[in-house]
């Protein structure tokens, strides 16, 4: 706010300039006018004539300084609230990364309470700022601040969801293409959350309206790579990338039960701690077009292609020993999880630059508390190793921790004689081409 009043106070300054520099010789042709006119009839109508002519002169010379100063208090306007909606997308992305950072996952009480201390954070702030704005700009002549009423002050999450994906590697890029996935969600929006949630248990089906926390690019590109399309580039709005002018997401999953203020979901396709904005219930025959839709072939081909999943025994072995010791939050069977891991590699989760760059490593992804080792053969994936994970306070999303980094070596090793130059692809590539719908 600081730098508009500063532009402001040289706006001022560059119109007094204008006056000052101007009147005097206004002044001058106003008083020769005024001579000519009170004269006896014997003054020159040469002279006349050129006085008026400069009098218009001068007079125009003030109209384009006045347009001039118009023009430049619409560009000072237009840079303000360019300013303003950036400095706001910045605010929103750094308290989501504290609050990513303030998670504990192995306090259960923590882990609830954070998401409405975040949520109350995001308000205050977004509500001390857009005070401050509207006070800036309402003090501008002829302003209308009910324009610049900015949106996101009746915006903010209604809770944060905490899902068995707990990375961007690895997550589904739509909803239901991992049936077996599942998130929880505890509303925190009012003081009796369990109120706003009647009725809804009775939709097997609900719409998740969300936000792409993990995107920090605040310019997106019009036209992207979707992974599936091998380089190939499409306009973004005919895609579901999540790198869009207004990074909101939409998803459609089954709704596995309603508990107090708190949601259970199946076929879940974002990322842990994803700021959900809404939840709408599902309706066929309003939801449903009336014909039957048309699709781009793209999305047609790549749904077609499928990669075969091998476990080996090693890794069947880890399973069943995470799921006897209980380390596994979202799954209650060695089956289910199983199944999960299935669907996750059946639909190739790896961006088009891991595909071109990285053919011969081994790949790494998060699924609940384990990390699993998979290897890319001849369009095979072969589950290599299935370990518990510790996540570390200071780890981001994408990077794996230090011990996921020893199962990769573990599984390198392995593979040494079949693949001796075999690294671990650890680490998600941030592709603003990728069109990948993690949340």
């Amino acid at each position: 706010m600081a730098d508009n009043e500063e532009m402001q106070g040289k706006e001022e300054e560059v119109q007094q300039e204008v006056v000052q520099e101007l009147e005097p010789e206004v002044v001058a042709v106003r008083d020769a006018a005024t001579l000519v006119g009170d004269g006896d009839g014997d003054a020159d109508a040469d002279g006349a004539r050129e006085l008026r002519q400069k009098r218009r002169e001068l007079e125009g010379q003030v109209k384009s300084a006045k347009a001039e100063l118009v023009r430049l208090q619409c560009q000072l306007r237009d840079f303000s609230s360019k300013h303003f909606r950036q400095m706001e997308h910045l605010r929103f992305l750094i308290n989501n990364r504290l609050h990513a950072k303030a998670e504990d996952p192995a306090d259960s009480e923590r882990e609830r309470a954070t998401p409405a201390t975040a949520a109350a954070t995001t308000a205050a702030t977004a509500a001390t700022t857009t005070a401050s704005a509207k006070q800036s700009l309402s003090s501008q002549k002829g302003e209308d601040t009910n324009e610049h009423a900015d949106w996101k002050e009746a915006i903010k999450p209604i809770g944060y969801l905490k899902s068995c994906f707990k990375r961007k590697n690895g997550t589904p890029r739509q909803a239901n293409l991992c049936p077996d996935s599942a998130a929880y969600l505890q509303v925190t929006a009012f003081s009796n959350s369990d109120h706003a949630l009647e009725g809804l248990a009775h939709f097997s089906h609900v719409w998740l309206v969300f936000y792409f926390h993990l995107n920090d690019n605040i310019s997106v590109k019009a036209k992207i790579r979707p992974p599936k399309l091998d380089g190939v580039r499409v306009g973004v709005m005919s895609t579901r990338s999540p790198h869009r002018p207004n990074p909101i997401g939409l998803s459609l999953v089954e709704l596995a039960k309603v508990q107090g203020d708190t949601l259970f979901f199946n076929g879940i396709d974002l990322v842990d701690g994803t700021p959900i904005l809404d939840v709408k219930p599902y309706i066929p025959f309003y939801d449903a077009p009336p014909s039957p839709p048309t699709i781009a072939p793209w999305v047609h081909d790549a749904r077609l292609r499928e990669l075969p999943v091998v476990f080996t025994d090693r890794a069947q072995a880890d399973i069943a020993a995470l799921v006897d010791a209980g380390q596994l939050q979202f799954f209650s069977s060695a089956d289910t999880f199983k199944q999960a891991v299935l669907a996750i590699l059946r639909a190739d989760p790896r961006s088009s630059y891991r595909r071109e760059k990285c053919r011969e490593q081994t790949y790494a992804f998060t699924l609940d508390a384990t990390d699993i080792i998979v290897k890319f053969e001849d369009d095979v994936a072969h589950v290599l190793q299935v370990k518990a994970f510790r996540p570390k306070k200071e780890k981001t999303a994408g990077h794996l921790s230090q011990e996921a980094a020893e199962v990769v070596v573990v599984a390198q090793e392995q593979q040494s004689e079949e693949a001796p130059s075999d690294a671990a692809c650890g680490g998600d590539h941030d592709d603003d081409d990728e069109a990948t719908e993690a949340g």
